[in-house]
């Protein structure tokens, strides 16, 4: 079976494209705020595991230091 020219592939990107759009819009029109608790919920933090820079760098140099401790007690005699 011979691949899909560039041509072919654009007309189905196209064709699948305006199928997805079409959809949006229906779904969208059935339920008018919708698209607004999307686009909230999208940048709302996830069960808690949205971490600060600073909270990930705490964890990041507890555990560094964590391993120091182990290697330096492990090979102490």
């Amino acid at each position: 079976m011979a691949g899909l020219t560039v041509t072919e592939k654009e007309h189905w990107k196209e064709r699948i494209s305006r199928r997805i759009d079409k959809k949006i819009e229906a779904i969208a029109a059935e339920q008018p705020n919708l698209m607004d608790r999307v686009q909230r919920e999208s940048q709302a933090p996830l069960f808690g595991v949205c971490m600060s820079e600073r909270e990930i760098r705490s964890a990041a140099d507890s555990t560094s230091s964590c391993r120091y401790r182990f290697r330096c007690e492990r090979f102490s005699y």
